[in-house]
């Protein structure tokens, strides 16, 4: 099965007078349909995101991908076991985000 963005991601040629500056080069055997997929709730990202296998098998939006501290960690555990939840960062583009401003249960 062929996935959307195979044909799209292209690797980035080495920048001319950088000989030295070392970077990671990733061959991926096999793209993999993520159910549910993760969707965006109001927030993007910009260039990059990092995250843990952790979050990524368990995030139902993107502004969970960021969450990242302990207590941040600890918090939405327990909020997510009463509910869907509302994360919101300073920042459309969580990755560009410094600031979690609400992590609340979704009253419905």
């Amino acid at each position: 099965m062929e996935h959307p963005a195979e044909g799209q991601i292209h690797e980035i040629p080495l920048r001319r007078g950088a000989p030295t500056e070392l970077y990671v080069k990733l061959e991926v055997e096999e793209w993999k349909v993520r159910r549910p997929p993760i969707v965006p709730g109001g927030h993007g990202v910009q260039s990059m995101l990092l995250t843990s296998a952790y979050m990524f098998q368990r995030a139902k939006e993107v502004a969970e991908l960021r969450l990242e501290t302990e207590e941040q960690l600890r918090q939405w555990r327990e909020k997510r076991r009463l509910g869907r939840l509302n994360v919101k960062w300073d920042r459309y583009e969580v990755d560009q985000a410094s600031e979690l401003e609400r992590l609340d249960v979704v009253e419905e």
